[in-house]
């Protein structure tokens, strides 16, 4: 009798392994599909803020030259259309501006309501001369760097704003597919699923 009653047992619990195992597998490939996501959009969004750090760079170098001819940044006054220029060379920049050294603006172009995430503590964040700085208000991207004169004294800061819709809305489709996988693969609404799905945007609800 306890022969049986001990099969019974064993029994049970190899179905409950078996009944488990689809799940396992899910939960397998909802967490590669999710790092897998991770690891492209920083890749995607390494390449894109080392391409606007060389923006900045290019367009402080201009800065800098005229600074050197003794000019201030005030009496610049082709930093409008340089600015609106590098705005048509690139779609993803979309906002950017020169203050001087008081931080008072002195050009700018570009769409203005893209700002809103700027906060003017990173004025006082930027690297030293020759290097740019990133500072991310989703989906925004914010490249700052100073300009110096020929004293190595800041003289202007430029900032540039990028919006990286485009890598984040690939993020979204991840969380489509993850849907897929885990809302409608699962009817149960697994917990775990969901709650794994979650993490990406667009994923299931939580």
């Amino acid at each position: 009798m306890e022969n049986k009653e001990q099969q019974g047992l064993d029994l049970d619990a190899r179905s409950a392994r078996i009944r488990l195992f689809p799940l396992a597998l899910l939960l397998l490939m909802v967490l590669s599909t999710i790092l897998v996501a991770w690891r492209v959009q920083q890749f995607e969004l390494e390449i894109a803020r080392d391409r606007g750090g060389r923006q900045a760079e290019q367009l402080v170098g201009e800065l800098e030259r005229a600074f050197g001819f003794g000019m201030s940044v005030r009496d610049l006054s082709f930093l409008d259309g340089m600015l609106r220029k590098k705005l048509d060379e690139d779609g993803d920049l979309v906002s950017a501006w020169v203050s001087d050294e008081n931080g008072e603006t002195v050009a700018r172009a570009g769409r203005s309501n893209a700002e809103t995430g700027f906060k003017a503590a990173w004025n006082h964040r930027l690297a030293g001369k020759g290097r740019s700085s990133v500072f991310s208000s989703p989906p925004f991207d914010f490249v700052g760097m100073a300009a110096f004169d020929t004293l190595g004294q800041p003289a202007a800061k430029l900032w540039l704003v990028h919006d990286r819709s485009k890598i984040f809305q690939r993020g979204e489709s991840t969380g489509a597919a993850i849907d897929a996988l885990g809302c409608v693969g699962d009817p149960g609404g697994s917990l775990a699923v969901h709650r794994l799905a979650s993490l990406v945007p667009g994923g299931c609800p939580r």
